[in-house]
């Protein structure tokens, strides 16, 4: 017959686990924070090949358990949050060694990079 299967029928058992399959895009950032693209440098515009000039400075600031860069440039005014290399979602990462590998090694920051630890805005100031 035509219209059989060609590996055969399902197994009988029914409760047999099948691989869950996610919904949607998966989130590239726990937080899935969007920057406005004013404030934004993609993550493909600072590794060497494509950087039209170099990174003067860089903070990397934790905020609820993750890393982030801010980077500031040579051929633009301001400071630039670092994004996903193709979108505008918060680029993060886990542990602050690997946000300085990215740093230092991908992007060819040569100077010192300012840690920050981003405070709660619910805390009163002391």
């Amino acid at each position: 017959m035509l219209t059989d299967r060609v590996n055969g029928p399902r197994p009988a058992d029914e409760d047999a686990p099948r691989k869950k399959r996610g919904v949607g895009r998966p989130k590239r950032s726990e937080s899935g924070e969007l920057v406005p693209k004013e404030v934004a440098m993609r993550d493909r515009f600072l590794c060497a090949p494509a950087r039209p000039g170099r990174i003067v400075g860089a903070r990397l600031v934790h905020k609820s358990g993750n890393y982030r860069l801010l980077v500031t440039l040579s051929w633009k005014q301001g400071e630039f949050t670092v994004t996903g290399y193709d979108n505008y979602e918060v680029r993060e990462w886990r542990t602050a060694d690997q946000a300085l590998k990215r740093l230092y090694d991908s992007y060819g920051f040569t100077g010192t990079a300012v840690f920050e630890r981003e405070r709660d805005d619910e805390a009163p100031p002391p």
